[in-house]
């Protein structure tokens, strides 16, 4: 009997259901703690996250029940530890996770260029490229790239608050109005460039994305382009209309002005272009 019970007492003591998944953007991170467990009243929980380089707790840990939630102040490297504990059994356990360094992604760049197809003094392309020092075999990166139009409450946005307002605010403005015209991602480096031309003037939003899908944490960068009305010409070629020049003067052979060209005499003809033409009247 008593090898029956403590079998059973082992098998209550089992947690391998416990999952963290940590997700991370920028300087934000949020574990997710799924399993079984925390349904049962028989456990309590509890987590923190400690500074690897101190080993001192970290006051910013935001404990939201099983979605606990931190937003970075310095960069290093960080240990997010939970301690489960069923008060029925008398078992527990502790489970943790490592943060990778905070500037995991601070090589990460976008670099472009606003050009014109047709008028130098328009801008109606762009091109550019997402950028970091990484592997190409690393085959856990993926890029993707997003660009959107504002609609017209994005546009009525003063020239200050577009320019100056921050990306949280322009982001929230272009989830709720903005359209999107282009879409890509990849682990290639296809996904990494893109090349591509304004059909209509306003504000533009280019939001770049870099993933590392193998520890599930990415990092943002936001462009913001204003395209002038020009774009909306047509591009057709122009037909060239060659005007004939106008008469201004006309001379005799000896250089003297004359008003009237009499008949049979040989005459210079000056155009407002500069160019002379002898002519002879019949």
């Amino acid at each position: 009997m008593l090898l029956v019970s403590l079998a059973t007492a082992n098998a209550k003591c089992t947690w391998g259901s416990v999952k963290i998944e940590q997700m991370g953007s920028n300087s934000y991170y949020l574990w997710l703690l799924k399993g079984d467990v925390f349904k049962d009243t028989c456990v309590k929980y509890d987590y923190n996250l400690i500074d690897l380089s101190n080993g001192k707790e970290s006051p910013y840990l935001e404990k939201r029940g099983t979605q606990p939630y931190i937003y970075f102040r310095n960069k290093g490297k960080y240990r997010f530890n939970l301690k489960l504990t069923n008060k029925c059994t008398g078992c527990d356990t502790m489970i943790y996770t490592d943060v990778l360094t905070y500037d995991y992604f601070t090589q990460c760049q976008f670099s472009y260029q606003l050009g014109s197809t047709y008028d130098p003094k328009c801008k109606d392309s762009v091109s550019g490229e997402m950028t970091r020092l990484v592997p190409k075999t690393n085959w856990c990166y993926k890029y993707q790239m997003d660009l959107y139009l504002g609609d017209n409450k994005l546009n009525s946005l003063s020239d200050s608050q577009w320019v100056y307002g921050t990306d949280s605010m322009i982001r929230e403005w272009i989830s709720r109005n903005g359209q999107r015209l282009y879409s890509k991602l990849d682990s290639t480096d296809d996904a990494r460039f893109i090349n591509h031309k304004f059909t209509k003037p306003g504000r533009y939003m280019l939001v770049c994305w870099w993933m590392n899908w193998c520890f599930n944490i990415d990092t943002i960068v936001y462009r913001r382009f204003t395209i002038d009305p020009c774009v909306t010409l047509k591009t057709e070629a122009l037909t060239t209309i060659t005007q004939e020049p106008k008469v201004i003067a006309v001379y005799d052979l000896l250089g003297r002005p004359v008003k009237h060209i009499r008949k049979e005499e040989i005459m210079i003809l000056l155009y407002d272009d500069g160019s002379t033409k002898k002519i002879i009247q019949e």
